[in-house]
């Protein structure tokens, strides 16, 4: 089990002046911190290179994907950013590592709860039918020949404001209080998620993806980036989207956002 140091709410300002303290003491000997609140695990983390994850209960400026605003209101889900141990991965090979994290959640949820159906939204999108229970955000910081890489991850535990997302209380997967706690759930994916990382170091770029495949949506579910629609057709071996167009074009997708204009029942 983790130890998780705490900092609490009033405590934050203590832990950004220049002057080293107690609290700050602390934070040098921690790997692990838990906020109460902060404006995002992804900064935090990214602040302080020593630390290998950050979680926190709510979050002020939580983000997701392209920039979008991650809503983070205290007790309804998991926010935690996670440094992966990484240091010879090259930088072309970093989009595995959104494929590894994708398909390690959904297989531990699937395990966890067989009859929830959690599928994989190309690249890293979880999802309950057509509605999100979580994501995954992918960053990486530079410098010369050094990569910094934070991976953030979210999961809805209790009921969303949203119509397009989902949580495992609306579920009526939460039996009792553990599958509300948000320190269990960062451990149980840090388990996880720190074991297979010797995939990507190992080169077993094709365990990644084969992975995630068994988790992603349905095969000819309609999608839609933009102007283009088109059936899915899975993923290449680079992790591209492959679409068949609606005159029968094969289109290759190797960035950006797309929607799911209707999805097909799983019947595998």
């Amino acid at each position: 089990m983790r130890k998780w140091q705490t900092i609490e709410k009033e405590a934050i300002a203590d832990l950004e002046t220049l002057e080293m303290n107690d609290l700050k003491a602390k934070v040098l000997e921690s790997e692990y911190l838990r906020f109460e609140s902060c404006d995002s695990t992804q900064n935090q983390l990214a602040q302080h290179k020593h630390l290998k994850a950050v979680m926190a209960d709510t979050q002020t400026k939580g983000r997701g994907r392209l920039g979008r605003e991650w809503i983070s209101t205290k007790g309804q889900g998991l926010y935690l950013s996670w440094r992966p141990d990484l240091d010879h991965l090259r930088f072309k090979e970093i989009p595995y590592l959104s494929f590894l994290v994708a398909g390690v959640m959904a297989d531990l949820l699937n395990r966890k709860y067989p009859k929830i159906d959690c599928c994989i939204k190309w690249p890293n999108d979880l999802l309950v039918g057509t509605q999100k229970l979580g994501g995954i955000l992918c960053e990486v910081k530079t410098q010369g020949s050094d990569l910094d890489i934070v991976v953030g991850i979210g999961l809805n535990l209790r009921k969303q404001a949203f119509d397009t997302s989902i949580s495992l209380e609306e579920l009526g997967l939460v039996l009792d209080v553990e599958d509300l706690e948000t320190v269990r759930w960062a451990d149980l994916f840090l388990d996880q998620l720190i074991e297979a990382q010797s995939e990507l170091m190992l080169g077993q770029f094709s365990v990644i993806l084969e992975r995630w495949r068994q988790y992603q949506i349905p095969m000819g579910t309609r999608m839609k980036q933009r102007e283009i629609v088109g059936t899915y057709l899975g993923i290449d071996d680079f992790g591209n989207l492959r679409l068949r167009s609606e005159d029968g074009q094969i289109i290759q997708i190797s960035s950006g956002e797309v929607q799911i204009a209707s999805i097909l029942p799983n019947l595998s």
